[in-house]
């Protein structure tokens, strides 16, 4: 039974990375530096503190062109797969982008099932920031752990991982499926609908595959240089992942 019983792979994402238009489409821009810049342009922090993450990573893929060019983070059929800036674009035009949505999808999927493959067990989170005010509403929450209630695997890591970040971090305000449902649309969600619990039933004693995003408040984030929030962060994770089979 013991042999069984091995260290899960943590594997991670970030589909808002970053804010980069490619040049051939610039001039659907022109005039939007400021909305670029903002968190309808990327999540903002997200990539810092998924590089701070990354060390613990198996795996790892991020994004770095802007969301308002393609919406990696959204089902194809969504309408927020393209936003105003793209709307009316020809095939053609859309071609590269509909090239890095795919490319990046399937990549990432056939890390997690080659991490399955090797471990028997796979942790994905995908690393996010929210605004802490939208549409007028501040969110009450430094960190948000975004699962399918529905599926137990991820319902208990993720209050593992709460439990851990309290303790190691007790100033910091941790909501589940805050400011979000874990179950709306997302790159986790098709995940889950790709990688069902049943598909690699090679480890009994668990689902292989745990789908959790996190998303880090965005101030908290620009703060972190004075409120060393890294390692608020990581150390949790760490301690988490290599507690978690019991």
């Amino acid at each position: 039974m013991s042999a069984q019983r091995r260290v899960p792979l943590l594997v991670m994402s970030c589909e808002h990375g970053g804010n980069v238009v490619p040049p051939e489409f610039a001039g659907r821009f022109k005039g939007a530096t400021g909305v670029l810049r903002s968190h309808r342009g990327l999540d903002i922090g997200a990539a810092d503190l998924f590089d701070h993450l990354r060390p613990l990573a198996k795996s790892s893929i991020i994004n770095r062109i802007s969301r308002l060019c393609i919406e990696l983070n959204r089902s194809a059929d969504s309408k927020d797969w393209l936003s105003p800036y793209m709307q009316g674009a020809a095939p053609e035009e859309l071609a590269p982008l509909i090239d890095l949505y795919t490319r990046y999808r399937h990549t990432f999927l056939s890390s997690i099932r080659q991490g399955i493959a090797r471990s028997g067990r796979v942790v994905h989170v995908s690393v996010h920031s929210f605004t802490p005010e939208l549409n007028g509403k501040v969110r009450t929450a430094d960190i948000g752990l975004l699962f399918d209630p529905g599926r137990p695997d991820e319902a208990r890591f993720c209050e593992d991982w709460r439990a851990a970040i309290r303790w190691r971090a007790p100033g910091l305000r941790v909501r589940m499926n805050y400011p979000y449902k874990g179950t709306s649309d997302g790159f986790t969600t098709t995940l889950r609908t790709v990688l069902p619990a049943a598909e690699a039933a090679a480890n009994r004693f668990m689902v292989p595959i745990t789908l959790i995003s996190c998303m880090a408040r965005e101030l908290m984030v620009v703060e972190s240089t004075t409120r060393n929030v890294w390692a608020m962060v990581s150390t949790p994770v760490a301690f988490t992942m290599r507690e978690r089979i019991e």
